[in-house]
């Protein structure tokens, strides 16, 4: 297969410490075949994905460059959006198959801040808010049972990373 995945971005520049951007990009990854079990012929292929991602945010350095504080706000809209599932099988053994699952939109915010009062230390966080769904999964909750609306695996809602940094010069080494 072959795919054309473009990326165009506009940046501004507010004033020489904090900087605007708009995004948009598209994705791509390849479909492929089920090598395990395959109940049916009808299963042994699975499609290609594709995103078509938007984002815009706003990224500066403020208080004499001792504060990062970067924003940004996203929407994605996933095609053919590929689901590994494992299957029962009747020996009583599993296997891992892909289909495609439909659509998927994820929406949400992320928050970045990292200061560095001092030299020697750097104090960060982040946070993400992300609202994932499946906005058509025929027959995801098993034949016959779709699964719109519900959220796919491996997307958290929310996102919290807190953490500290040091480079502290000892004379001999450095403590980081």
């Amino acid at each position: 297969s072959s795919d054309f995945s473009p990326t165009v971005s506009l940046n501004y520049d507010v004033t020489d410490n904090v900087m605007s951007y708009v995004r948009y990009s598209r994705a791509y990854k390849s479909g492929g075949w089920n090598t395990d079990f395959v109940p049916s012929v009808n299963d042994i292929a699975f499609d290609d994905e594709s995103v078509d991602a938007f984002e815009f945010g706003v990224k500066s350095m403020l208080f004499d460059r001792k504060l990062r504080l970067n924003l940004a706000a996203y929407l994605s809209k996933h095609s053919n959006y590929q689901v590994f599932s494992f299957i029962q099988l009747s020996n009583g053994g599993s296997a891992s198959s892909a289909t495609n699952a439909g659509k998927v939109t994820s929406k949400g915010f992320e928050v970045e801040a990292d200061l560095q009062p001092v030299e020697w230390l750097n104090l960060f966080v982040n946070y993400g808010y992300n609202d994932t769904k499946f906005d058509s999964f025929l027959n995801g909750g098993g034949p016959g049972v779709d699964f719109d609306g519900n959220r796919p695996a491996e997307a958290p809602k929310h996102n919290l990373n807190l953490g500290i940094a040091t480079d502290f010069d000892l004379g001999f080494a450095n403590l980081m």
